[in-house]
């Protein structure tokens, strides 16, 4: 809700060649602004249009849109991993080049390693020409291997971060698009879940998805290296190696189940807590503050004791994680000297250096049973002819059956009834919130709907009600009026 402008500069990334692009050479002037005073805000560069919400957003629904034209004449469900390649596949394409080139360099230095220490040995015959050959092609792959080191985890950072604000946003307007039927059947702890931390996990996993490919295409690589240098005695440490992939597998299921228990009680507490808010008069009114805070703290302590769980385990495997490679080099030299070789510097350290979507598919507001009639001429506002609806489509009573009725421009209409007839669902049912089984709906210009239940949004007043268009003085004290607004004022400004 913060429409403030602030005047931004524009980034010279837009003008970056390939090898500025590459080498980071186009951030030189932040860095001496950096160096010569202290970096404001006002410091950072524009972002890029393409990196703007709405640009990403319109990208992913567009792939999104052809994934579920694509997949409807085949009766397939779209895949929204599907329309997510597709619009990252030249991110995907270049990262996992620099990280092929990112990973061979560091095994190629393991090898010049080898060679350079070989070249120390004072029984060595080799040149003084091969030492220095040798050194400057170690030094050019360390080059190689930061430069593509920084361009991989700054691609894969890149489209993360494209693909949580696309994914974001995209929720953002599928939930304004929900038909009132499929709000109900996503809680808003789901949606907040949805938001928060599967969005998130989304970027991590653009981070580490090349891995999945490149690092058994490492093992392959490193163990015949090894086994160059090692022999047989190297098995010893593969097989550990080879070990930590099914308890990664089995990890990585404790994780995802711990993942969905957490879940579930996240979106217990989120609902728990919008009802308090929703009723927070009548809990206030008879003094219900104890019980609910006392529920409320159950379900949280429920939810803590899963994170902290998850925590453990993680601290468990990230611990293992570090560990593993200096235990099968130690598992591998101990068994190649007690085999009876003698180990060698260039051995160790060339050794050692080797070893180192459902929220989407629900169902939106459908307006093929509506009409938009030319809101100039013409004296009827609504007309309903003879429809019926129903919140569940296996009910085959319908919450509305067969009704009509015509309202003219300056009538008022009053719908009265018992709790539970369908007053608000005959609304929902006009809105194009509740789907229409039979007959249709026309109406002229636009509709205006006063809910019970108020939108606010995080800021001012005067932001709730301009919401981003120009201030305008009289029709904003007319709207603070019409709301009863002044007199909250007056009794704010009393105290």
């Amino acid at each position: 809700m913060n429409f403030s402008q602030k005047t931004s500069l524009g980034t010279p990334l837009a003008r970056a060649g390939i090898l500025s692009r590459v080498s980071f050479w186009w951030l030189n002037d932040l860095f001496r602004k950096g160096y010569d005073r202290r970096l404001e805000p006002d410091d950072l560069y524009e972002v890029l249009a393409e990196d703007s919400t709405n640009a990403l957003v319109d990208r992913l629904e567009c792939e999104w849109q052809k994934e579920v034209h694509g997949t409807k004449n085949k009766n397939k469900s779209p895949k929204l991993w599907r329309a997510v390649t597709r619009m990252f596949m030249t991110d995907i394409l270049w990262t996992g080049f620099s990280g092929v080139v990112m990973e061979g360099a560091k095994m190629g230095q393991a090898l010049l390693l080898l060679l350079l220490i070989s070249y120390f040995n004072p029984a060595s015959q080799l040149s003084e020409l091969y030492g220095y050959l040798s050194a400057g092609a170690l030094s050019l792959l360390v080059f190689l291997s930061i430069l593509f080191h920084q361009n991989y985890y700054y691609g894969a950072r890149k489209a993360g971060m494209q693909l949580r604000v696309a994914v974001t946003g995209s929720i953002y307007k599928k939930v304004l698009r929900l038909s009132k039927m499929s709000q109900d059947a996503s809680q808003t702890g789901h949606i907040m879940n949805l938001i928060s931390t599967d969005a998130q996990k989304l970027d991590e996993f653009l981070l580490m998805a090349h891995f999945m490919w490149i690092g058994p295409l490492h093992l392959a690589v490193a163990t015949s290296l090894i086994w160059m240098e090692l022999g047989p005695s190297c098995l010893v440490g593969i097989t550990l190696g080879l070990l930590i992939i099914p308890y990664q597998s089995w990890i990585g299921k404790v994780f995802g189940k711990l993942r969905q228990k957490t879940a579930v009680l996240s979106d217990e507490r989120c609902k728990l807590m919008n009802e308090i808010i929703s009723g927070i008069g009548v809990i206030k009114m008879y003094t219900w503050e104890l019980p609910y805070t006392a529920l409320v703290n159950k379900i949280r302590s429920k939810e803590i004791s899963k994170v902290r769980q998850t925590s453990c385990i993680k601290a468990v495997d990230r611990a293992f994680d570090y560990a593993s490679p200096g235990l099968m080099g130690f598992l591998m030299f101990v068994t190649y000297s007690l085999t009876g070789n003698t180990l060698s510097a260039a051995v160790v350290f060339s050794s050692l250096a080797l070893l180192h979507q459902e929220f989407l598919e629900l169902n939106e507001l459908q307006y093929d049973r509506m009409t938009r009639l030319n809101p100039q001429g013409g004296e009827m506002g609504v007309a309903v002819s003879a429809i019926s609806a129903s919140w569940d489509p296996s009910n085959r009573t319908g919450t509305l059956d067969n009704i009509s009725f015509e309202i003219g421009k300056g009538d008022l209409l009053v719908v009265v009834g018992a709790v539970g007839s369908g007053k608000s669902s005959l609304l929902m049912a006009v809105l194009g919130e509740l789907p229409l089984t039979r007959g249709d709906i026309k109406t002229r210009g636009t509709i205006g709907y006063a809910s019970q239940t108020a939108w606010v949004f995080s800021g001012t007043v005067r932001q709730n009600v301009m919401f981003g268009q120009e201030y305008n003085d009289s029709r904003y004290d007319k709207v603070i009026r019409a709301c009863a607004l002044d007199r909250k004022f007056v009794m704010v400004d009393s105290f």
